[in-house]
């Protein structure tokens, strides 16, 4: 069987390619367990029954912040999704 693949080039990884955009900044692990289950935010669904408001960015960051804070300071926030979702301009 042939494996050649046709117009494919195989990636070059060199030192200068970094995981998920990583800057290579070494940074400290500040929740050694990774068990982050505690420090979620109250959930909060973004589907309502007739629609889907395409907010799942702003969803997602508000739902890591809160997360921080709550691991952090012990404080738990609910941040506005709505003026959030409003300010950046999705639109559905």
């Amino acid at each position: 069987m042939n494996t050649e693949k046709k117009g494919f080039i195989a990636p070059q990884i060199t030192e200068d390619n970094h995981v998920f955009g990583a800057l290579g900044i070494p940074l400290p692990v500040i929740n050694p367990s990774g068990d982050w289950f505690k420090y979620l935010p109250t959930f909060e669904s973004q589907l309502e029954d007739t629609f889907d408001s395409d907010g799942c960015t702003v969803y997602g960051t508000l739902n890591a912040i809160e997360t921080l804070e709550k691991f952090s300071y012990q404080n738990e926030t609910n941040h506005s999704d709505r003026f959030t979702y409003n300010s950046v301009g999705v639109t559905p």
